[in-house]
């Protein structure tokens, strides 16, 4: 590591993070529940999940669109992926194009980590423009879920501020699916 400091030191744009706490997964009876990491989220799009699920249950984890890429961590138990049964300790990498994880937890049940990293630069980007302009608000049109450009969608690794062009042609409806194609700027 010191042999790589200056080299560290000279990314543009480099915000080094670290936490120091135990994880809380969240309680649940049967199927399964996913709620942020306490204090693990930041301007620039970082973003950490803990999921906790019951054996076999499923639950979509965060779309990686707006991210410099997503790891999927198995803490405990197993994870159902490509068919296979991967058991603690795996780790998945989802590109920033590729579409939203349905985790699905194998027979002893799933705790797991989503972690988004940030973009690099968008918090910058963002910032330069945001300060005289106003922002838009976008609806599906198959089931009426509105992204605003203010305030992003950080549970899915876009940040407040993110512009409809900047979001990633990838992006999904968080609520019925449809493609970013099936969005219309709307009137409020």
């Amino acid at each position: 590591m010191p042999e790589s400091r200056a080299r560290l030191d000279s990314v543009q744009d480099r915000h080094p993070w670290q936490i120091g706490a135990d994880i809380q997964f969240p309680e649940v009876a049967e199927g399964g529940a996913m709620e942020p990491v306490a204090g693990v989220r930041d301007n620039y799009g970082l973003d950490a999940q803990a999921v906790r699920l019951a054996p076999g249950a499923r639950l979509m984890a965060p779309s990686p669109a707006g991210t410099d890429g997503q790891y999927l961590v198995v803490l405990r138990g197993s994870l159902i992926h490509e068919g296979v049964q991967r058991n603690a300790i795996t780790v998945i990498f989802l590109q920033p194009g590729d579409a939203a994880f349905e985790l699905q937890a194998g027979s002893s049940g799933l705790d797991a980590l989503v972690l988004s990293l940030p973009r690099q630069g968008a918090a910058t980007a963002t910032a330069e423009r945001a300060p005289n302009t106003e922002f838009k608000v976008w609806q599906c049109v198959l089931c009426a879920f509105v992204y605003d450009e203010a305030a992003g969608l950080v549970e899915e690794g876009i940040p407040p501020g993110t512009r409809w062009e900047d979001v990633p042609e990838s992006f999904t409806c968080s609520d019925c699916g449809a493609s970013k194609s099936d969005f219309v700027m709307a009137e409020l």
